[in-house]
This record gives structure tokens, sequence and C-alpha cells, in this order.
């Protein structure tokens, strides 16, 4: 009878593959829901409204049904239907017809187990490999939709369901293929490298940027990084963010009033108004929100990268983005929104309204006594003891660079005549940069030879924007910025002596002192350091 004939189907057929369908949203796995039509279940794709469900009429449907999730609605579309077979059950071999959905209908098939998700996930994938060969987009689409419909991690086919819809110039449908992609949950709790390639990642990129050309507006491409779900996608993120920060720099112009004022005439005040309005409309546009979102992005960039280099390179471009933004963000009408971002610094990942919060994401070190356990300052004694340091500063500075300069601590002038490149200008510390076959860097006036580590000092590394520069000011407040580079200030504060003769140490440890930067001969007669307040609060690791 027909409670048994129900009872039989109910416990066979829990879930039921669609693969093929023109209307590319109706390809997927449903799955049989408590709610009944007739004798049989309703079955739902998981996260939306659609439902594969039996009908009076003797005929199965593939049809929306609305927010309330109903079997009958005014408000359904009905996009294929086939008939029922005996006792109306499921006719999995039953041929669909087109109502309201694209061409062509689907195929269907019950699950019986996993394996048939995934046999019929690498038939579409191998389909859609071949309609691409010959030129058949929608067919691709289809057939490319269906195999990631099916098996979420086939990443590939994404790749070709995006590819397909771009060729078709259905470019928004294929902006959302990459943000949903780059939003999936699976991903939320683990690293790029166990999903996709760093070929895939590109090529997704530059889809991309054909979905969302990046061009000369401010407002178009806020809104562009607003939308967190494409951030994994960093290589297009770098893109846009870079062409925003050009857009929003107005550097050169002050650069150039500095050098020749009578030159900042009417032009150069257009120019100002200009740029003046193109940060206006960053900020309406949502300027601060993305700056937050960078910020995040770079702080569990190790889980959208996929080896060291990626890693480092992406990281340096994202901050100094996220930086830049955050100031450009926080003047004037976000007055009140913290310019330090240390709240956001302090949530960011128990945030619920963080879209990178992982589980895997623990790259923050919170031990706020970390920079008093640096062994040069226990050495020096220094530890908690900031009197000490401020009676004995000039004592302290010059013992150790005395010591790497290997000069007796009594030696009336600091100099470099017992090391391999003696003393050293400035202009000539610069000529060391990272197009030199020897990079160098200086600390406080002792200066190192970096050419080994090429991962941090080339021309690509991390920390290229140090190569060939005076870096004791950006240590000094940790700041991972080549902005901070060539300042020179005394007498420096305990903070900062803590922090430069910590890195100090470890540069010494790690790189050999060839020579002595003579720009601190005038040492003296440096200007004192900025407040406190007007210092960078950024993040440092340098290595």
């Amino acid at each position: 009878d027909t409670p048994s004939l129900f009872f039989v189907w109910f416990a066979m057929v829990q879930r039921i593959a669609v693969h093929g369908a023109g209307s590319l949203d109706v390809n997927g796995i449903y799955d049989a829901t408590e709610m009944m039509s007739g004798s049989f279940p309703i079955y739902r794709k998981a996260g939306t409204n659609l439902g594969l469900l039996w009908f009076t009429d003797c005929r199965w449907y593939i049809t929306d049904c609305g927010d309330e999730f109903l079997a009958a609605g005014d408000d359904h579309v009905d996009f294929y239907s086939v008939s029922a077979g005996n006792d109306g059950d499921f006719p999995e071999a039953g041929r669909w017809e087109c109502l309201d959905g694209v061409e062509p209908p689907p195929s269907t098939r019950i699950v019986s187990n996993p394996s048939v998700t995934f046999m019929l996930a690498n038939q579409e994938a191998a389909r859609g490999f071949a309609c691409m060969q010959l030129n058949d987009f929608p067919g691709a689409a289809a057939a490319a939709s269906s195999s990631w419909a099916l098996n979420e991690r086939r990443i590939d086919s994404a790749i070709v369901h995006m590819d397909a819809l771009i060729r078709l110039q259905r470019f928004d449908e294929a902006f959302e293929v990459a943000a949903r992609l780059g939003d999936a949950g699976y991903m939320k709790d683990g690293f790029a490298s166990e999903f996709y390639s760093l070929e895939q990642r590109q090529q997704i990129s530059q889809m991309l940027e054909q979905c969302r050309p990046i061009r000369d507006d401010v407002g178009y491409l806020t809104t562009i990084l607003v939308d967190h779900r494409i951030h994994r996608w960093v290589d297009f993120i770098v893109k846009a963010s870079g062409r925003l920060h050009g857009l929003l720099d107005d550097s050169a112009d002050a650069q150039a009033s500095k050098v020749n004022p009578r030159a900042y005439d009417l032009c150069s005040i257009e120019s100002a108004a200009k740029f003046a309005s193109r940060i206006d409309e960053f900020r309406k546009c949502g300027g601060m929100k993305v700056a937050e979102l960078l910020r995040s992005l770079y702080r569990s960039i190790d889980v959208f990268t996929l080896n060291e280099r990626d890693t480092a390179l992406t990281r340096s471009k994202i901050f100094s983005y996220c930086d830049v933004f955050r100031v450009l963000a926080t003047q004037n009408s976000f007055a009140n929104t913290d310019p330090n971002f240390k709240n956001f610094y302090n949530t960011d990942k128990l945030n619920e309204d963080n879209p990178y919060q992982s589980s895997v994401a623990k790259y923050q070190d919170l031990d706020p006594n970390k920079e008093k356990k640096c062994p040069v300052v226990k050495k020096m004694g220094l530890e908690g003891q900031e009197e000490v340091v401020e009676m004995n500063e000039s004592e302290i500075q010059r013992n150790m660079r005395c010591e790497l300069l290997k000069l007796p601590t009594d030696t009336e002038k600091l100099h470099g005549n017992n090391l391999e490149l003696g003393n050293i200008s400035l202009d000539e510390l610069h000529r060391h940069d990272v197009h030199n076959t020897r990079k160098l860097i200086s600390v406080h006036g002792v200066v190192f030879d970096v050419s080994e580590n090429l991962e941090k000092y080339a021309p690509d590394g991390e920390y290229f924007f140090f190569t060939g520069r005076d870096i004791t000011w950006p240590l000094s407040v940790t700041a991972l910025n080549g902005e901070y580079a060539d300042l020179f200030y005394h007498p420096l504060r305990p903070d900062h002596l803590r922090k430069v003769y910590g890195w100090m140490e470890y540069y010494a440890d790690k790189y050999e002192v060839v020579g002595y930067l003579t720009q601190y001969d005038k040492e003296d007669s440096f200007e004192p350091p900025p407040e406190q307040e007007e210092e960078p609060e950024m993040e440092c690791c340098i290595m």
C-alpha cells in the first residue's frame, strides 16, 4: 500500500543529484527534508530555496519554493519538470522538460553512496573541459557548474565555470563564482595549499579583473574592496589596492611644493582639490571598512598565500596599503574612529564580523613583555629600569657600538677603520640598495652586510624598502614601512633603546658588521624624536 511504499522509498532515497542544467544554480545535491508533498519527501538544495518535489499532477518539479519553502505558492518559479514513474516515484532516467529554466534541461541521479557524487562530478568536469575545447561555452558553463556543485572542492571546475561565463560576457555571474568560492565555508579553517595552487589563484585573480576591470575611479575601487568575499584572491586585491592608493596619494604634489614653492600655483591648487575630492569619496564609499578588512587580511595572510616567498611579498604590499587607507579614512569625518586600530587589534581574532576568523590563524604574539625579554636588554640590566637607562644613555650607546665596530670603549670618535668597508657616507649606503650585489643596512651607525638574505632584502624581498638605508627609527617604533627609514633623531628614549639594541644584537649574530655610517658623526645635532602620539602604530617582524 502507499504508506509502505513511502517508507521503502524514503529509506532508500535520501539524496538526489541534479546536473547539466542550463539554469546553473539548479545544479547540485538535493537532500530529503521532513516536509512532504503527497506521499513523498520534498528535497532541498542546501543553503537555497530550491526544491525538488512531487506534485498532484503526477509530475516532479525543480522549483524555487520561496522564502517559506512551501510545496505550492504564488512566488514559486518552476524551472524544470518530468513525469513521475510508477506509483508516482522519482523517475531517475526520465526526460526533464524546460519550464522557466534555461536549456538544456538537467539529468538526475539517485545518490546511493558518496562515490556516485564524485563519479558524476568527474564526468561533468570532463564534459566541461571538452565543451571549452569546442567553444561550446553554454555547455561548458552548465557542465562545470554541475561538477563544482556536486564536489565543492573541484576548484578546476569552478575556474572553467567562471571562464565560460566571461566568454559569454556574463561578468556579474562570473564575479559571483569567484566570490562564492572565496567565501566558501570549507576554506575557513584551512590553508590555501589545501584547496588550490598558486597558478589557480593567479588565474582567478586575472579573471576577476576581467569581471571588474581596475580603473581610475575611487568609489568604484573602494566598493570592490569592501566585498571581503573576494579577498582570498590576493593578487587582484593587491592590484586594486595599489591603483586606489595611487589615486589617493598626493605626496608627489606635496614634495614638489617643498622643492619649489613657487611652482605650487593654481594648477597645484586644482590638483589638491582633486585629491581632496577623491579622499572624500573614499570615505563615503567605505574607506575605513576597506582599511579594516585589509588589516585583517594582513594578519591572517598565511591562510591565503602558498609559500614563504608569496607570503612575504603579499604581506608587505597589503600592510603598506592598509596603513595609508587607515590614515586617510580616520581624518575629520572619522574623528571618532580609533586612528591606531588598537581596539581592532585586540578584537580582530574574536570578532564575529571578521570574515577571516580561522581556527588556524594564530599569528599574533600576545606576550605584553616580549620586548622586555630581549636578551640584550637583560644583558644590559635595563629591564624595568628606565631611570638607569636615562642616566647612562650615552655610555650604553657607545659601549655596544664600540664592541661591534671593534673599538676600545674609550675611543674618542666612533669610526669604522678596523672594518672591511670602513667609514661609509649616507650616499654610499644608498648605493648598496636592492640593485647592488652587496646589500647593506645601518642600525644606529653600525653597517651590516645582508647580501646573503635575498629572500628579505632583494628587489622582490619582504623588506626590500630597508636595503641600503639606515633603519634605526623604523626599529625604534616597530614600523614595517620604508617611509620611516633614514630619519635621524637624538637622544632616543629608553623604550626606543630597548628595541634598537635588541635588534642590533640580533643582526650582529646573523650578519657581518662591515662599516660605520658617518652620518652619526653629527649625532648630537640630530633633532629629538617626535612626540609619542605622532609615531606610527605598526607591526615589525624583521628577520
